[in-house]
């Protein structure tokens, strides 16, 4: 029985890639961690419907699992993996370019191919959400993934940021591959409420 394909582009489309994929496409189980156990921040994660971007050719079934124990999430997604640079470059584009993208593992600019990518949205415990997308590339023979959009910065340290109120909280990003560790390391005023507190 043969797997229903779910094309990201239109086979006639000016922006479609030009390989063709992989004639053995299949169903693999792509599981990404974000690790809260240090700050316990994350409340809830959810899929954002209709996000997913694969590369054409390839099989998926969405939504994704996602399941925690100890405030450990895992997000598993049931997607082929072929590689092609249009996943890349709306990835990119979507995110924000290399100043909002992360990989603790084979990163450090922005990714030339991914297999796919989708989004999330974080609800923290203090009642804020935020919403971030994953991806899955590879370098070598290791499948990395990368995390990015608005609340994510790579200069500087990598870290999740978010505002709440008049505060913005900070939370480190470290890890390997497949594994996101998140810390928070700060809570700051806002800038504008940070100049109107008197000294």
């Amino acid at each position: 029985m043969r797997l229903a394909c779910r094309p990201y582009f239109q086979k006639d489309s000016p922006h479609a890639p030009q390989d063709i994929a992989e004639a053995s496409a299949r169903l693999h189980a792509n599981t990404i961690t974000l690790d809260d156990t240090v700050s316990k921040t994350i409340k809830f994660i959810s899929y954002i419907d209709n996000s997913l971007q694969i590369s054409s050719g390839q099989p998926s079934k969405v939504p994704p699992a996602i399941k925690v124990k100890n405030n450990v999430w895992q997000i598993t997604l049931q997607a082929g993996r072929h590689q092609t640079g249009a996943v890349a470059n709306s990835f990119n584009s979507l995110c924000g370019g290399k100043a909002k993208l992360y990989a603790p593992s084979g990163g450090g600019d922005t990714p030339d191919e991914l297999h796919f990518f989708f989004g999330i949205s974080i609800a923290f415990q203090n009642g804020v959400s935020g919403t971030i997308y994953l991806a899955q590339g590879s370098y070598g023979t290791t499948d990395n993934w990368w995390i990015g959009g608005s609340p994510i910065f790579s200069q500087d340290r990598p870290r999740l940021e978010y505002q709440g109120g008049s505060k913005i909280y900070t939370n480190s990003l470290s890890d390997d591959h497949k594994t996101f560790k998140l810390q928070q390391t700060d809570i700051r005023l806002c800038a504008q409420d940070a100049k109107a507190t008197p000294s």
